[in-house]
């Protein structure tokens, strides 16, 4: 897309008003006459600070970018980096040469427009942005971010934190600013301080219609707000560039305001003239084509190449004996009538073979025109490419060195948007999904991500098939499928690493033979109970499943209260039922064979209404669907806040905790989230990038921490992986 622009320039000094600067220059071209490359329109402002002759080693530092950019190979991005570094290393060694006093440091933006393409390169304090619609993009941060004014109550959308002015190391900060942490801060070192430069900013922006692009001294955001700076920016370039002119009040300014309208449409009638125009060449070139077609080309190019040899020779012949001291004899005449029939027949053949030649050359002038066009084409399209790849791999870099996570987000953020574009141009290059992977490890990094390897033992295929719950004791596993009210049992292999049916089959209770199944649950022995059992919960009563005995009922007192039992929970031989229907959760004491005394109100809270799982270690924690965690010590409700946990639980599903188990496990769709007894963040954990679909129907999760075993239910398939270590 082609966009026109609107430019203009200035700086304010000692209160004077100049248009055209030394340390500014728009659309700066090379000083040699060389053959210049196609790398866009190249604009560019400096700033130095030190001793006398400031625009002296401005003109210079100038025409050294500018010499620079166009020099060096490779696309937009690589001149603008050796650009900058040239130019500092040319002021480190004008700096070398001062006896005493204070040295010379520059603050550096390039602009460069290609297209609809904006490449920026700053080296050293320097501030540039792009504006739409009042949102501001600065580049490489807001500036106003640490510069509070009064009229910005808040930042401007699309802002993100950055520092600005002269910095050089050794110096205290500015009087009446704030101190900023060095994540903080810009990590451009101002120009001629180092010898080699170790960091150029390198930007890229798409451009669009009615964006406004600024480039100015680094001091403006401490001079005017945010809003300021907005109004300021008026619909024509000039006025933009005088408006803000006054907001600096009289100090010391520069500026470069680049105003972005949308291309000027073909006119009407012009439009309308295309097609007959096209229409015109095809008829030239059909009716050219017909007649190179019935002419005897060979023969003719031929004859014409031997009769030009011919009179070449023969006018050679006669300069040489006109330059001989022997007088020849004049070659005898022919006859006018003989020669004026020999002119109109030669006239006439030379004329076919003057257009067939005149047309051999039309068409061999188109092709390299053609030609040319398409390999500058080509390599304006490589060089795009590779601006593009390396404006990804910068992006990466930054991100893979930031500490602070929003930073780094960002930068992995802006190198996806990259990415995406350089996949458009060329899909199959490697480099870009190297890039990718890199991206996506380092995302992992940031949110604390633990990738899964997934093995799937067991699939569930009856159409009516939902498992909902998985207990693992010992090497046995018994899986709850709550659509077909069956519960099966399996065995663990340990040396195979794998789930194996017993001989006497995987069913303990089949299809509806038992009523409705609702949840199962490891009871420990304790309370008078001597053995550990598996419970069994149904709407109406308990069920319960020993290794040695088989399944049996198991006697519980007052079910008929129970309005909408949802999960069972068990500890120490008691066992806890959640009611939330009744919004309680029941604890009944083992008597006798089981369960026959009136249960305690452990627990009642309006919010169980909407619980979905519960969980016991000795404390009790209900997960409701609101994400929300209750836990509750000797039936008192404790405060209990998830912290660090960049994303919340926007669909909690399960939550699991025993008291073999070092933490807290919550799942929702895609993912399993680690927390730490007391609420905090620990990873969350997630299949390959390859098999994400296997958790987009995750129901719970039973968590071997002793052993290093994770058993998952997802959709009909029970998923068994690894437990990595921290």
């Amino acid at each position: 897309m082609t966009l026109r622009t609107e430019i203009a320039q200035g700086r304010m000094i000692e209160g004077g008003w100049q248009e055209r600067p030394p340390n500014l220059e728009v659309g700066a071209q090379p000083s040699f006459a060389a053959l210049r490359p196609r790398k866009g329109t190249l604009h560019i402002l400096v700033e130095v600070a030190g001793p006398p002759r400031r625009d002296e080693i401005s003109r210079q530092l100038v025409n050294i970018i500018k010499d620079e950019y166009f020099r060096v190979p490779g696309g937009i991005t690589n001149g603008l980096r050796q650009a900058i570094r040239a130019a500092n290393g040319f002021l480190y060694q004008r700096n070398q040469e001062l006896s005493e006093g204070m040295p010379y440091v520059a603050g550096i933006s390039c602009a460069v427009l290609s297209d609809d393409h904006l490449y920026l390169g700053q080296g050293g304090p320097a501030f540039a942005c792009v504006v739409r619609d009042g949102e501001i993009v600065a580049f490489p941060h807001s500036p106003w971010a640490c510069v509070r004014h009064p009229e910005d109550a808040s930042p401007a959308p699309g802002l993100s934190r950055a520092r600005t002015g002269w910095h050089v190391p050794g110096q205290a900060a500015s009087e009446g600013r704030e101190e900023v942490s060095e994540e903080e801060r810009l990590p451009l070192s101002p120009l001629g301080v180092e010898e080699r430069l170790a960091e150029v900013g390198l930007y890229h922006h798409r451009l669009e219609a009615e964006e406004v692009v600024v480039l100015s001294s680094p001091t403006l955001p401490e001079r005017a707000s945010q809003k300021e700076f907005r109004e300021a920016l008026a619909p024509r370039a000039k006025e933009a560039l005088a408006n803000l002119a006054e907001l600096v009040e009289g100090g010391d300014f520069s500026a470069i305001v680049i105003k972005v309208s949308e291309e000027i449409p073909l006119p009407p009638e012009e439009a309308a003239r295309a097609p007959e125009v096209v229409a015109g060449l095809a008829e030239a070139w059909k009716g050219f084509s017909q007649r190179l077609t019935e002419s005897d080309l060979l023969e003719d190019i031929g004859g014409q190449l031997q009769g030009r040899l011919s009179a070449l020779a023969q006018a050679l012949g006669t300069l040489t004996r006109r330059m001989l001291p022997e007088e020849y004899a004049p070659e005898p005449r022919a006859k006018p009538s003989a020669r004026r029939a020999r002119r109109e027949r030669l006239t006439r053949k030379q004329r076919r073979n003057l257009f067939i030649i005149l047309g051999l050359l039309l068409v061999v002038g188109i092709a390299a025109v053609w030609g040319a066009s398409r390999w500058r084409a080509q390599e304006a399209q490589e060089a795009l490419f590779q601006d593009i790849l390396t404006q990804a791999e910068e992006r990466l870099r930054q991100a893979l060195v930031a500490t602070d996570p929003s930073a780094a987000r960002e930068f992995l953020a802006a190198a996806q948007s990259l990415l995406e574009e350089a996949r458009e141009m060329k899909p199959e290059h490697p480099d870009i999904e190297g890039m990718e992977s890199k991206v996506l490890e380092r995302l992992d990094e940031l949110d604390h991500v633990t990738r899964l390897a997934l093995r799937q033992p067991l699939e569930f295929p009856e159409a009516r098939s939902a498992p909902l719950r998985v207990v693992a004791r010992e090497n046995d596993l018994y899986i709850l499928d709550g659509g077909e009210d069956r519960l099966y049992r399996y065995r663990w292999s340990e040396a195979a690493r794998t789930l194996q049916t017993p001989p006497e089959g995987a069913i303990l209770i089949d299809s509806k033979e038992q009523g409705e199944l609702l949840d199962i649950v490891w009871l420990e022995p304790g309370g008078g109970r001597e053995r550990g059992t598996l419970l069994i919960l149904k709407s109406d009563g308990l069920l319960e499943y020993a290794p040695l005995k088989g399944l049996s009922s198991l006697s519980v007192v007052e079910t008929a209260s129970w309005q909408e039992p949802r999960r069972a929970g068990g500890f120490e031989g008691n066992f806890y039922l959640l009611d939330a229907g009744a919004k309680r959760i029941l604890k009944y004491l083992p008597a006798g064979q089981g369960y026959n005394s009136a249960p305690l109100h452990y627990i009642v809270e309006a919010e169980f209404e909407s619980a979905v799982d519960m969980a016991i270690d000795g404390d009790i924690y209900v997960l409701s669907a609101e994400g929300v965690i209750m836990k509750f010590t000797a039936g008192e409700r404790e405060p209990f806040v998830v912290e660090g946990l960049e994303e919340g639980f926007a669909n909690p599903l399960a939550i699991f905790t025993n008291p073999g188990t070092d933490h807290i496990y919550v799942v929702e769709s895609g993912r399993i989230v680690e927390l730490s007894k007391e609420g905090q963040f620990v990873r969350q954990l997630r299949p390959s990038r390859e098999e994400e679909e296997a958790f987009q129907e995750l129901s719970t999760v039973f968590v071997d921490e002793g052993k290093g075993r994770l058993f998952i239910l997802s959709g009909k398939r029970l998923y068994l992986a690894d437990l990595p270590t921290e």
